[in-house]
């Protein structure tokens, strides 16, 4: 029991590793499937900054009682969060493998996600305003820091003469699920 058991977690380990650590695709259907799950990230990364960084987070700090100069004051730490765009860039010219580090600020902008879950989480408002706060700023920085790698490792996984296309395509994508997120969100919110 105990030798199939190990067995089992290597096999489920190996797969996780394969799946999100291998530093460059092994086949086409690889590197085809790399690209499809890096476009549907960057879609949901673009609905989650839209809602997690304007009107919702807005809203939030607003009913936890933070007042409005304090708000505008965390809606700006977004910006400043891309002054750590800079000090990657030093660290990406030692990097050798981008995926797993792409991997690991990915999970990372799941704080943002969080946000969304802080009205129904037990506690003070204070508590949940400092939590809402650190969660944006966490999240921030790991998106503004990731991105930076996130671009240099497709670049490497899309061919030169489709690089326009693959990125045209993305960003279409992108922009259309955070407009329509936004739009049906909206409605949503307008209901309650």
């Amino acid at each position: 029991e105990m030798e199939r058991l190990k067995w089992k977690f290597w096999f489920w380990g190996g797969r996780f590793r394969r799946q999100f650590f291998m530093a460059v695709p092994e086949n086409e259907e690889d590197y085809k499937k790399s690209r499809n799950e890096f476009i549907a990230t960057d879609a949901m990364y673009q609905m989650i900054c839209n809602l997690a960084g304007g009107n919702y987070l807005m809203s939030l700090l607003a009913f936890l009682g933070v007042s409005d100069g304090v708000i505008g004051i965390v809606l700006s730490l977004g910006s400043l969060a891309a002054v750590f765009q800079l000090a990657i860039l030093k660290f990406m010219q030692r990097i050798e493998k981008y995926k797993p580090y792409v991997v690991i600020t990915v999970f990372q902008r799941l704080w943002l996600g969080v946000l969304f879950l802080i009205p129904f989480i037990g506690g003070s408002l204070k508590v949940k305003a400092v939590v809402v706060i650190f969660l944006f700023l966490f999240g921030q920085i790991w998106s503004q820091t990731g991105n930076t790698v996130a671009i240099s490792w497709m670049a490497l996984l899309v061919p030169e003469e489709g690089r326009g296309r693959f990125l045209a395509r993305k960003e279409m994508i992108a922009v259309f699920a955070a407009i329509f997120s936004t739009f049906v969100l909206g409605i949503v919110f307008d209901a309650f």
